[in-house]
């Protein structure tokens, strides 16, 4: 169910399936937790938790209730039963390779609609001029596949496994570049130094440090070429240092950030409900005037992650939402300082995981739809790995 929920979930109209597997996984989840009495889950994920019960309250003072209820149910309650079910299939089944393969097959999978388009899908494909949603969601599933894959490269005892998890890696940034996602490419690059800095923390493995550098100046490189035009790199005698300067100073969403911090922070205490979409509903015709002016999305929402939150749930909702990511990554934290072999291989990946999510939604609000189960399945998968309870004490 893991495998063809993470292979399904790039793909256009297939809501409906995810649903029922996302339904089917928590049905499994229960099943397990009431057959074992294994309260692990619950010590593990409190502050998602609360997050969950904080979200789903503001439903009673949302300024458009429905909509609050259609994005509760496909972004969080569904990501949830796919997180439960997730974590009691690896808690008790204890194999991990299967979220390798669940990864590989979601990547290819991702790879052929960024290509060619989704099956079904709502506006004319040409191939290789993907339209603007696979653009923004294609890249936020191969940033995630690439976080669940890349500490497979340290795993000395899996060689075919590191063999796999280097062509997961290299489909997902064919992929950007093919999309020229800038988000993408600054944040995997990231994720790579991370890598490379965990490895040359505990002294091993020091030829891969090496050359996961080497990958990331690489890497920036090629995204100097392939967004020539917009950095303004290699055009009208630009250097490099001129691109970064000129996405910098000239990157709209640094106004786009201003504007709806302003009306997050003037807006009600409680926020004005869940659903990325729900802030729109109080914007002005002059408001929305004004943000026309600066970009043609950006009155659609915020465009980063924390101010959505404030807007939609309010300051508590913050906190909570601050809470939730804090308390998994100190966890995971612990766990890949404390354990080893595939227990400390799962804290890596889920601090590259809540890595990848936080910087994918700092340029646009992607914890929606599949990308959304994508997140908190892939989350509840490996906070199960480690058997150690201590860790997560």
């Amino acid at each position: 169910m893991i495998i063809l929920l993470f292979a399904i979930l790039p793909l256009e109209h297939t809501a409906g399936l995810r649903y029922l597997l996302c339904v089917m996984l928590g049905l499994r989840g229960l099943l397990q937790l009431s057959s074992n009495l294994d309260m692990s889950f619950f010590k593990r994920t409190w502050g998602f938790a609360l997050w969950l019960v904080w979200a789903s309250a503001s439903y009673f003072w949302s300024v458009d209730p429905e909509r609050t209820f259609s994005d509760l149910k496909h972004d969080l309650w569904a990501p949830a039963l796919a997180m439960l079910g997730a974590y009691f299939v690896f808690r008790h089944r204890g194999a991990s390779t299967p979220l390798l393969w669940a990864a590989t097959i979601g990547t290819v999978t991702n790879g052929i609609v960024t290509a060619f388009g989704a099956p079904g899908a709502i506006y004319p494909i040409t191939p290789v001029q993907p339209y603007f949603s696979t653009i923004a969601y294609s890249s936020t599933f191969a940033l995630y596949y690439s976080a669940l894959a890349l500490p497979w490269l340290l795993n000395r005892d899996h060689p075919r496994s590191r063999a796999l998890a280097f062509l997961v890696l290299l489909i997902n940034v064919s992929c950007a570049l093919l999309v020229e996602s800038r988000a993408f490419i600054v944040a995997f690059a990231f994720l790579l130094a991370m890598v490379a800095s965990v490895v040359a923390l505990y002294g091993q493995q020091r030829r891969i440090a090496y050359a996961i550098i080497a990958a990331v100046v690489v890497l920036i490189a090629a995204f100097a070429l392939v967004n020539r035009d917009r950095t303004g790199v290699f055009t009208d005698g630009g250097d490099i240092a001129a691109g970064i300067n000129h996405v910098l100073t000239k990157e709209v969403r640094f106004v786009i950030w201003s504007r709806w911090a302003e009306r997050a922070m003037n807006g009600p205490a409680l926020g004005v409900g869940f659903g990325r979409d729900v802030p729109e509903k109080t914007i002005t015709p002059a408001e929305r005037q004004a943000l026309l002016a600066v970009d043609p999305f950006a009155p659609m929402h915020s465009h980063n992650i924390f101010i959505s939150v404030v807007a939609e749930t309010g300051w508590p909702g913050l906190a909570f939402f601050l809470l939730m990511l804090g308390q998994v990554s100190w966890q995971f934290t612990r766990v890949a300082r404390s354990e080893t072999g595939m227990a400390a291989q799962a804290g890596t990946a889920g601090l590259l995981l809540i890595a990848a999510m936080i910087l994918k939604n700092q340029t646009d609000v992607l914890m929606v739809f599949g990308s959304s189960v994508l997140f908190y399945a892939a989350l509840g998968s490996l906070l199960a790995w480690p058997r150690d309870r201590r860790s997560f004490s």
